[in-house]
């Protein structure tokens, strides 16, 4: 039973039913949208592709949702929604994914494009001319590349005429510093995040919808969007002083009973009264509200959107021992891979393998921002060979002041034999370090 200052909040079973659906979800969106934020750098390299592979990206996350509910419904006796009418019948309504990820790609645009073509972009943009609602499910258009159209006009809304423009501009740019200074932001990914967490959240509401199409018998009782209106008007008018001292809460209280989704209630009664007896704490937990400033939930929401910096109380800590500076030292470059940092060495080092994997794999150039040259340089046998190189070529470089032409040419003839050597040493330096990733986490 939930009570606050002695007053029950009662809950319908109906009600009930709907708030364990939701918290499913929530905690679903929270775990596929924090594996977005990880996975970020393995599945995009750059700006251009960030922008032409996102909402596929995005959708393929929402399609997991769409999985469950379907298998929901089936439950439930309904067997005869697929996931394209779902998606199309249900999500569409509720999916904001163009709006959530506007900001980001606005900005892209006005890199690539020149200033006629991106004013043409927003009122084009604007009119909502040239959009694409497709008839098959997930993403089934593209234009020179750019997917632009979905089941549930989900994906990127064609821009009409200026397509062609925004292809041939992406080759074309001279921005690419600009371009990677909005991939590496922080902002970006954040962004982005929220974007994949609310079209994987939004689902549930889809899945409300079509449970009471398709059912003679109530399952679910919603927040009504008349009683949340109410809620948010009682909280103004308390802020606003509106409501005497003594029935503050409990018109508090009323508020929560017409929507006990709104964090900003709870967070009132918290800065106003306290929570001695952490009854305001016990309500939040049963509904799930996770966008409380405070931390009250295991997966706050704060965490999920926020950048991950190393963990400050690792690096903090008091120890039991007396132990010198370097037991107590943190590297912080264990946190990062390249200019995005997480919460632990964990995460950061399954980053790595991920992309020394796919690197192996692919044989592409090193590249700095995965740290594999960060991982080539903890290796003992590619610093002995640099060792023995520099050596070498020091012993080249005196060659050339006694023999002349033959020691330039054994310089020459050095670097094109180091070059071919360094590359296979390098690849041997990264398999071991990837076999002995698996073997140190069973995988």
């Amino acid at each position: 039973m939930l009570v606050i200052e002695g007053k029950t909040i009662e809950v319908s079973s109906e009600f009930e039913k709907y708030n364990s659906l939701r918290k499913v979800y929530l905690e679903l969106s929270e775990r596929l949208s924090e594996e977005f934020f990880d996975d970020f750098i393995v599945m995009f390299n750059d700006m251009d592709e960030l922008f032409l592979r996102f909402k596929p990206v995005a959708i393929g996350y929402m399609e997991r949702a769409v999985d469950l509910s379907i298998r929901e419904l089936i439950l439930v006796g309904i067997n005869d929604i697929s996931d394209e009418v779902f998606i199309e019948r249900y999500v569409q309504k509720y999916s904001k994914l163009n709006d959530d990820c506007l900001e980001v790609f606005d900005h892209y645009m006005k890199i690539v494009l020149d200033i006629e073509e991106y004013e043409e972009y927003k009122k084009t943009r604007s009119s909502g001319g040239g959009s694409v609602i497709g008839g098959g499910f997930g993403v089934e258009g593209a234009v020179k590349g750019i997917a632009i159209a979905s089941a549930a006009n989900l994906a990127i809304g064609a821009v009409g005429g200026i397509l062609n423009s925004v292809a041939d501009s992406i080759k074309k740019s001279n921005n690419k510093r600009e371009k990677d200074l909005l991939f590496k932001s922080t902002d970006t990914r954040n962004s982005l995040q929220r974007a994949v967490f609310n079209v994987i959240f939004c689902v549930h509401y889809a899945l409300v919808d079509a449970v009471a199409d398709n059912s003679n018998d109530k399952v679910y009782e919603i927040v009504s969007d008349e009683s949340a209106e109410k809620a948010r008007s009682l909280l103004i008018n308390i802020i606003k002083g509106r409501i005497a001292e003594n029935e503050v809460k409990n018109i508090l209280i009323d508020a929560i009973r017409l929507n006990p989704y709104n964090a900003d209630i709870y967070e009132y009664w918290f800065e106003t009264y306290g929570d001695e007896g952490q009854n305001i704490l016990a309500v939040e937990q049963y509904f799930g509200v996770v966008n409380s400033k405070r931390n009250i939930f295991t997966d706050n929401l704060d965490s999920v959107f926020e950048a991950k910096p190393a963990d400050e109380s690792i690096t903090n800590s008091e120890t039991d021992g007396d132990t010198g500076p370097a037991e107590n030292a943190v590297n912080e470059d264990e946190y990062f891979v390249g200019a995005h940092s997480y919460n632990s060495a964990e995460k950061a080092n399954r980053i790595r393998y991920e992309y020394v994997k796919n690197f192996l794999e692919s044989g592409k150039k090193i590249d700095d921002k995965a740290d594999l040259k960060k991982i080539l340089e903890q290796d003992k046998q590619v610093r002995k060979r640099n060792t023995l190189s520099s050596l070498i070529f020091i012993c080249c470089v005196i060659s050339m002041f006694i023999i002349r032409w033959y020691g330039v040419l054994a310089v020459f003839v050095f670097f094109f034999i180091d070059h071919y050597l360094s590359g296979a040493a390098h690849r041997k330096a990264l398999k071991r370090w990837l076999v002995d990733y698996e073997e140190k986490n069973g995988l």
